[in-house]
């Protein structure tokens, strides 16, 4: 019993002492969050749930874990991170924000970090870009394929206001313009075949087209434009989508195969912005699988495990 009882107080002291450490470290990191303890992680840390010894104190999971760029946030009800910090989800329980602040500027959602990797790890492979975007239409599901085009943060300097945003492009003509100017809520169904991990994101779609006032908003879409092949761009110059053909449209014609491309932008084009709001993510080669959601909660997330 005194045996048992020694090893708990130093058990105790070493966890104590790794809590303070880890407190300064965040600190000096620039990662303040009281009163909720802030620890330096790496979201993409080889420790996971698969394991099959997982630490049985925070001070055991922490000595574990790699001190690179990126924050872990828990109490005694929240923890916050990807997997690695679903793993330390077995010590203390619960969810968390899935996003902090490191040396005074904001960091990717975690949802974001795990994307990013996903199409890394796919890079190369034409169909890693492809989504399928549901809208509604008259209360009836409506659902198409769409590439993907990027982040918008990426091409506006970072703003954190469109950290996140994802976009995609479409002709002014197509259906799903109607249907997202009656119900702008969609959502992406994202599956990457060689890591099988499925992202669905929830949220709310912006379009901006040629009839928008704002200067901001133009010089996006401009940019998008200029991004996409002559081929592409082609296409906005062909008959209005989803309308019944006639002989004016004929496939041997070459004006109709091979129109010239607008120089500036087409009328035709518009840029679609998906606004997140909600992102589950399942990684079916987990064993057990494991799923999570993230929840858009101001202007951070907070990330939750949930059962596969």
């Amino acid at each position: 019993k005194a045996t048992a009882t020694a090893a708990k107080a130093t058990a105790t002291a070493t966890a104590t002492t790794t809590t303070a450490t880890a407190r300064a470290s965040a600190s000096a990191a620039g990662c303040h969050h009281p009163p909720q303890l802030r620890l330096p992680f790496s979201p993409y840390s080889p420790y996971s749930l698969s394991s099959t010894s997982p630490p049985r104190s925070r001070a055991a999971l922490f000595s574990q874990r790699p001190a690179t760029r990126g924050c872990l946030a828990y109490s005694s009800t929240r923890l916050v991170g990807t997997e690695t910090a679903a793993a330390a989800a077995m010590a203390t329980g619960g969810g968390g924000t899935g996003m902090c602040s490191s040396g005074g500027q904001k960091q990717k959602p975690l949802w974001r970090e795990e994307l990013e990797r996903s199409i890394e790890k796919e890079k190369g492979k034409p169909a890693s870009r492809f989504m399928t975007l549901a809208t509604v239409k008259a209360g009836e599901p409506r659902a198409r394929t769409v590439v993907f085009r990027g982040f918008m943060d990426d091409d506006d300097g970072g703003d954190v206001k469109l950290d996140g945003v994802l976009k995609i492009i479409t002709d002014v003509r197509s259906e799903k313009m109607q249907e997202i100017k009656d119900n702008p809520k969609a959502e992406i169904m994202w599956y990457f075949l060689d890591t099988r991990e499925q992202y669905r994101i929830r949220g709310t779609l912006d379009v901006i087209t040629d009839k928008d006032s704002s200067e901001a908003r133009q010089k996006w879409r401009s940019q998008q434009w200029e991004e996409i092949s002559p081929g592409m761009k082609q296409s906005y110059e062909w008959p209005s989508p989803g309308q019944a053909r006639t002989e004016e449209n004929d496939d041997d014609k070459k004006d109709y195969l091979d129109p010239k491309p607008s120089v500036d932008v087409s009328p035709n084009f518009a840029l679609i912005m998906m606004v997140p709001e909600r992102v589950d993510v399942l990684k079916l080669r987990e064993s057990p699988q494991k799923r999570h959601v993230h929840s858009k909660n101001g202007d951070g997330w907070t990330v939750q495990r949930i059962n596969a």
